[in-house]
């Protein structure tokens, strides 16, 4: 996918995706409400994790499997946006895919 337009990139990310993660720790805007409204428009599954409110990645795992993702659409804001998201997006996915790998054995 070879496009600069953050927008259609979104879309195209979204369509090509069984499903959407959202991962942020404040209302949404800009690219990440584009997202979730995009999402909603296609029915496509979602799910918003919010980091102030959720700790447990098997809420995640549960969604996941529940609505048989096989490609998932991970988004939310920018490093810039929400000092300190990128850190914790990382472990989030990172317990998310260790548990789903635990559970493929």
């Amino acid at each position: 996918m070879c496009t600069k337009n953050y927008e259609e990139r979104t879309k195209l990310n979204i369509k090509d995706s069984n499903g959407t993660l959202i991962v942020l720790r404040s209302e949404p805007i800009g690219g990440t409400l584009l997202t979730i409204e995009e999402v909603v428009k296609l029915k496509k599954p979602l799910m918003v994790y919010d980091m102030n409110k959720e700790r447990r990645v098997n809420k995640v795992v549960v969604w996941f499997k529940e609505n048989n993702i096989l490609k998932i659409n991970i988004a939310g804001p920018r490093e810039s946006q929400t000092p300190g998201i990128y850190k914790d997006s990382f472990h989030l996915i990172s317990e998310f895919t260790n548990n789903i790998i635990r559970s493929m054995i």
